[in-house]
C-alpha cells in the first residue's frame, strides 16, 4: 500500500516492534496469544530436554494461517483494483 519498498520494510519492522511490546506486557491477556510474534521463539523449545515443543509450535503454525489468508486477501483486492495496463 506504499509506493516505496523503504515504506513497506519500515512499516513491517515497526509491526514486529509494536508486536514484541504489546506480547510483554501480560496485563493484557488472552490478547497476546493472537499477536503475530508471540509464538516466534517457539522452536527453541526444541533443544530444551522434557518440554512438550511440539505444541506451542503447532499453535504457532496454525496461528500464520489466519494472517496469511487476511493478507493474501487485502492484497488480491488491492491489486485487483489497480489498473496495470496503463
Amino acid at each position: 500500500m506504499t509506493d516505496t519498498p523503504a515504506g513497506a520494510i519500515f512499516s513491517a519492522v515497526g509491526l514486529y516492534i509494536a508486536s514484541q511490546i504489546l506480547d510483554s506486557i501480560s496485563a493484557i491477556g488472552s490478547i497476546r496469544s493472537v499477536l503475530p510474534t508471540h509464538y516466534y521463539d517457539a522452536w527453541r523449545d526444541l533443544f530444551v530436554p522434557g518440554l512438550g515443543a511440539t505444541s506451542s509450535m503447532a499453535r504457532g503454525a496454525l496461528l500464520v494461517i489466519p494472517y496469511t489468508l487476511v493478507f493474501l486477501g487485502v492484497g488480491w483486492w488491492w491489486f485487483g483494483r489497480k489498473d496495470i495496463l496503463s
